[in-house]
């Protein structure tokens, strides 16, 4: 019974630590232009009693000042075919979102 359980465990942890390198990597999709962000790495290791265990860390990226690749990200983004709203700030993105759900309703 103690082996189904350990492995049990075992997958759990692992399910758990993968779950952590996503939301890792959500951060770093979601705050690849802003300014002063710093890249989350994340490392996995073996825990102590089986199974794996996750450390999200900062990557001590380069951060960036406003201009560095802002321009550069946005132009990727519209030719990327995605249906983007780009916004300039968060008044704009505001506005732009009441505008879409205006419009759909």
């Amino acid at each position: 019974m103690m082996a189904i359980t350990a492995a049990i465990n075992s997958a759990a942890s692992g399910m758990y630590a993968q779950q952590r390198r996503l939301a890792a990597t959500a951060d770093n999709i979601a705050n690849a232009l802003s300014a002063g962000y710093d890249r989350r790495d994340t490392r996995f290791t073996t825990g102590s009693a089986g199974g794996v265990a996750a450390t999200v860390t900062s990557a001590q990226a380069q951060t960036m000042d406003e201009g560095t690749n802002v321009d550069l990200g946005k132009k990727i983004l519209q030719e990327s075919g995605l249906k983007i709203i780009a916004a300039d700030d968060l008044a704009d993105a505001a506005r732009k979102i009441t505008d879409q759900l205006k419009a759909a309703a």
